[in-house]
């Protein structure tokens, strides 16, 4: 528990629970004083997560609660994740390599305009979707 006392009064209070044994489990809450958002507040992460051998697999919950209007029914955020590790990395090869401290302004501009930024807008859609409007 961590809490944050000004003038002996709790503007917020910090309470982490993790245990340990066939699986991981870690749950928070943080409450903060109805003196810094104008009504009590209360943001709740609860995780857990598996572990065998060299896999993982997790799950995440993060909500708030104010006792009004904002409660886990109305916004929850669920995140999953699974995870292994990786033996080996293969580094790549000094054929790619760009000495970015010897190019001049106009260089510089069109090597992020016309490389980098496509490779990484290729790589953010394929890893993330394509981009969509609200």
């Amino acid at each position: 528990m961590i809490t944050l006392r000004a003038d002996s009064e709790d503007l917020f209070v910090i309470n982490s629970v993790k245990t340990e044994e066939d699986s991981e489990v870690w749950n928070v809450d943080i409450n903060f004083n109805e003196q810094l958002t104008g009504s009590p507040l209360t943001l709740f992460m609860e995780s857990s997560s598996v572990y065998n051998e060299d896999q993982a697999t997790g799950d995440m919950t993060l909500y708030a609660d104010d006792g009004v209007s904002v409660t886990r029914d109305t916004f929850v955020l669920n995140l999953t994740s699974d995870s292994q590790t990786v033996s080996e990395i293969e580094v790549p090869g000094g054929d790619n390599e760009k000495n970015i401290g010897q190019m001049s302004m106009e260089e510089l501009d069109a090597y992020f305009n016309d490389e980098v930024s496509p490779q990484f807008e290729e790589w953010m859609n394929e890893n993330f979707g394509a981009p969509s409007g609200f």
